[in-house]
């Protein structure tokens, strides 16, 4: 595995979600999943200031930020999304289905890949699952 091509690609997962918080943060938490005709992403981020954690598509409802401005934002975040697992194929990788990228303010990643067929679950089971998982308290 070429380490250092996805390690670009895990920086521009980085930034790509880093650019559509408007606040100062202290983690961020992505789910993903690309299969077959699928791909659905979104995050989490916990603000500095405190609170409950924000979910990414309550950003344009809770801050000044524009519908477009945020999709074209989101766009680009499922682009550098599908360009890692792209890169997985490409170095004969076994490819995943859905994966957790999670980062710290200080930079550190944690990156867990699965590999579960999703197709017969409730999409709107799974985010809860998820979110049960790495976002409940």
């Amino acid at each position: 595995m070429n380490t250092e091509q996805m390690e670009e690609q895990y920086t521009r997962i980085a930034h790509a979600m880093i650019s559509m918080i408007p606040e100062e943060w202290d983690w961020i938490k992505l789910y993903n999943e690309y299969w077959d005709g699928y791909h659905t992403a979104f995050f989490y981020y916990a603000p500095s200031s405190g609170g409950e954690p924000v979910y990414s598509l309550d950003i344009p409802d809770i801050f000044d930020v524009s519908e477009e401005q945020f999709d074209q934002s989101d766009e680009e975040l499922y682009d550098v999304l599908k360009a890692l697992w792209v890169e997985f194929g490409r170095q004969e990788q076994q490819p995943w289905t859905s994966l957790t990228f999670s980062l710290a303010r200080d930079g550190k990643m944690n990156i867990d890949y699965g590999y579960e067929d999703l197709s017969e679950l409730d999409p709107v089971e799974k985010q809860n699952r998820w979110e049960a998982e790495h976002i409940a308290k």
